[in-house]
């Protein structure tokens, strides 16, 4: 096809470019799923306002090309089931309205940029051999496996979650949600785990439960929570960080509470009180020795 695709339909759409790209107007069904395969790229050329595709459950593939025109043109699309794509290049996309739910989201060799722009996203695999970027505006952010080299996922609804349930990561990691919780990070490149956490709706998150792992260690570049609680495997160093009620922060055998809130002495190898106070703290390394600029309540040494 040398020109641009306009196809509606009732029912279900079918269509495979076999030779270079595919420039989409709008294919739009109005019952059914819409199915387009491209040898090249699948790329948005209608004018601006114009949803590229509609359907009921869309699949698009690329074999040797990108799906939208990267840090162009965003391709625009509108599911109301299951939204599935595999490209061999990048992936550039806007869910123009509603929720994003996916089985799959792959590129083999390029980086993803998906903007949910009125919903959240529910996302079974995510996977990108370059950088990630994905933002749902108005809802919650789940995802079951994050695989790239550095990932940037927030979500900017007041009160919305960000979940992940696994993720490897060989760069950095930034997070940006009122309710933040990660189950399973692991670091897969050379170098210190860079991680960035903080809130959506504003900077600072009500919640950020975050469990880490590098052989390399795992450093908070930034973290700005109400209630926080790291878990690390690898050297924990926390850089730049504002807790305003409490945290718990473990890195192997050592336990840190800061705790802004109450008075008392707690069961824990060191206590500390940041006085809502940005601080700094880097867990042993060989020693039992602890470096803080926050205020020390307590410290057992055995």
């Amino acid at each position: 096809l040398d020109g641009i695709l306009n196809a509606d339909a009732l029912q279900g759409i079918y269509i495979a470019e076999t030779d270079g790209t595919m420039r989409i107007n709008r294919v739009a069904s109005s019952e059914g799923d819409v199915v387009l395969a491209a040898e090249g790229s699948i790329i948005n050329s209608a004018s601006d306002g114009i949803v590229n595709t509609r359907g009921k459950n869309i699949t698009l593939s690329s074999s040797y090309g990108s799906i939208g025109d990267f840090g162009n043109t965003r391709l625009v699309a509108d599911s109301d089931g299951v939204f599935n794509m595999t490209a061999y290049g990048d992936i550039y996309l806007e869910e123009y309205e509603g929720d994003f739910i996916s089985d799959l989201v792959s590129s083999l060799t390029g980086q993803i940029d998906i903007l949910v722009r009125d919903g959240g996203a529910d996302i079974e695999t995510l996977s990108a051999a370059r950088d990630m970027v994905l933002k749902a505006n108005n809802g919650d952010l789940l995802l079951d496996t994050l695989v790239s080299a550095s990932a940037d996922l927030s979500v900017s609804k007041s009160g919305g979650n960000l979940l992940v349930n696994n993720a490897m990561i060989s760069g950095g990691l930034k997070l940006n949600a009122d309710n933040i919780s990660v189950l399973n990070a692991v670091h897969t490149g050379p170098g210190p785990f860079n991680i960035s956490a903080g809130g959506g709706s504003s900077g600072t998150a009500d919640s950020v439960a975050i469990t880490a792992f590098s052989p390399d260690g795992v450093n908070f570049e930034r973290l700005s929570a109400e209630t926080a609680e790291i878990n690390a495997t690898g050297r924990l160093l926390i850089n730049n960080a504002f807790i305003n009620k409490n945290a718990v922060f473990t890195n192997g055998p050592y336990m840190v509470i800061l705790d802004n809130v109450n008075r008392a002495l707690l069961d824990t190898d060191l206590q500390l009180y940041s006085e809502s106070n940005r601080f700094y703290l880097h867990f042993p390394e060989g020693d039992n020795r602890y470096s803080t600029n926050a205020y020390i309540v307590n410290y057992d040494d055995d």
